[in-house]
């Protein structure tokens, strides 16, 4: 009896870690908020600075992966780039914690990948 209890009790435990690990869908505005994070990468990637211009702020204070600080004209600017290219950035792990008054922050990852200069140079990947 205390051998089936306690597989019993064990595999409730596991439904409960089991539950715990799926993946939650985002709610509506939630959801917005990633779909700006990937309409973002898509702009950068495809070197659109009117579609950039359009997302952020005009009180940008973008800081990289190397805590290089651009302001918004200057993020533009080095968007627009012609000796960069092949370049392809990909999010994972999206979350967004929304904190009313129209706060949202959005953690996770994202990584840049084939950066190549115009003469062929490759640049370093990175990952934020």
């Amino acid at each position: 009896m205390k051998a089936v209890a306690s597989v019993l009790a064990l595999l409730g435990v596991c439904t409960v870690f089991a539950k715990a690990q799926q993946p939650t869908k985002p709610s509506g505005e939630e959801g917005r908020i990633i779909a700006l994070e990937s309409a973002w990468d898509q702009a950068e990637q495809n070197k659109d600075a009117n579609a950039l211009d359009n997302l952020l702020a005009e009180n940008l204070v973008y800081v990289d992966y190397d805590g290089s600080i651009s302001t918004k004209q200057q993020f533009l600017a080095s968007v627009k780039r012609a000796d960069i290219a092949g370049k392809q950035i990909n999010n994972e792990g999206v979350t967004v914690h929304l904190y009313g008054n129209g706060v949202a922050v959005s953690t996770g990852s994202t990584g840049t990948k084939a950066f190549k200069t115009a003469d062929g140079h490759a640049l370093p990947a990175n990952r934020l």
